[in-house]
């Protein structure tokens, strides 16, 4: 019996290093023993012998895609979109020409429509398709997926509850599923870090962030512009920024312009070990998003026994239960301050009660949980599009 042909698409107008990027590596991973299977787009940083990439994407280096950090209006950036989608990814010869049939084809990108198109260069054929809405700020519509799914199969894949709602309202329930990510549960490290690595010294209190430099979703500088009223409450905090992104130079501005380069620290893009060693260090992990798909930065806290604060936002309701495995937190309420060192400050009776409650949640979102679900997924949708003479 051959094995089911998959593609996983996933094209980036830049690297990212993010959530969903750890998302496609970890399908491509836990499906490529069962399946023929090869992945379309940017360089993931690592090579399996089943993984291939067909073709090289050529990006053209233009203003958008270096300062994508500076087009604020909602009309600029649809209208960006809609030129990529319609104009530039089909005409310009971002792709080289080839052609590649498969079973089912596993979209993660909107910009994935490049290739999807019959008018791509690139021709990939497919019978069925898989479209999971990874961007917390694009809305599906007309030009992904909707052209694509007029005379195919195929299933719309949410993260969160709340986005599995909208997406049932708008297609057929029964084309709807909901599977959350999963995160590999990391074990403790015996050795921690050292004294006054990241600027972190013995006394201090630390918060932690972790996540992509990028203020319009991730909203670091909220937890920056209280730090002046959390340090008059408490002079040992300290705030810890780790990720990189194109606000770098906001928040350095910002950090200076309130006086806050000795307790504010942006420490770069940090490794899965130092990540480890950081959240076994710091007090209280801050995830102040104000969009949010799922968090695969709060579940790996919360696996490793952190107390967690998370802003309301898509992806939190389905992890955080406020008040028993982390707490909401409303980071454009100056209150807020207080509210921090009160977290900071809990007994020590209660502490271990939510980490271990974090710890439980946590693990309920399993690589291995998430894997099942999309083979479980892909053998449906096989089925019901294999052709009779196919065994």
């Amino acid at each position: 019996m051959r094995k089911i042909k998959i593609v996983i698409t996933d094209i980036q107008l830049k690297r990212q290093r993010g959530g969903g990027q750890f998302v496609v590596k970890e399908l491509i991973n836990g499906l490529k023993e069962k399946y023929h299977l090869t992945y379309i787009g940017q360089d993931l940083g690592f090579y399996y012998d089943k993984v291939i990439s067909p073709y090289k994407i050529r990006f053209k280096p233009t203003g958008y895609v270096q300062n994508n950090f500076l087009l604020k209006t909602a009309f600029v950036k649809k209208l960006i979109r809609t030129v990529f989608h319609n104009v530039i990814f089909l005409r310009n010869g971002l792709f080289k020409k080839g052609e590649l049939s498969c079973d089912i084809v596993i979209s993660n990108s909107e910009y994935d429509g490049a290739i999807l198109s019959p008018h791509s260069r690139f021709k990939l054929k497919y019978r069925a398709a898989i479209f999971v809405k990874h961007n917390p700020y694009f809305n599906f519509n007309r030009v992904y997926p909707d052209k694509f799914i007029s005379d195919k199969d195929y299933r719309i894949v949410a993260l969160n509850s709340a986005d599995y709602k909208r997406l049932k309202a708008r297609y057929p329930p029964s084309k709807v599923n909901l599977i959350y990510n999963g995160i590999r549960l990391h074990k403790n490290l015996e050795k921690h870090i050292e004294e006054n690595a990241f600027g972190i010294s013995r006394h201090n209190r630390v918060i932690l962030s972790v996540g992509r430099l990028e203020d319009e979703q991730k909203n670091f500088s909220a937890v920056i512009k209280l730090m002046p009223q959390i340090l008059k409450l408490d002079p040992r905090v300290i705030y810890i920024i780790a990720g990189s992104g194109p606000d770098e130079v906001y928040y350095k501005k910002l950090i200076k312009k309130l006086g806050l380069s000795s307790s504010v620290k942006l420490v770069g893009f940090i490794s899965d070990e130092e990540k480890t060693r950081l959240m076994q260090r710091a007090n209280l992990l801050l995830q102040p998003s104000v969009r949010e798909n799922f968090s695969i930065v709060t579940l790996e806290a919360m696996a490793l026994g952190m107390l967690v604060g998370a802003a309301k936002n898509e992806g939190s309701f389905d992890i955080i239960k406020d008040g028993e495995n982390g707490f909401f937190i409303d980071f454009n309420n100056s209150s807020s301050a207080e509210k921090i060192v009160r977290l900071l400050s809990l007994k020590n009776t209660m502490v271990k009660s939510i980490k271990a409650a974090a710890v439980a949640s946590a693990k309920k979102f399993s690589i291995k949980k998430m894997i099942k679900v999309y083979k479980d997924l892909i053998e449906t949708l096989y089925k019901a599009t294999k052709p009779k003479h196919v065994n």
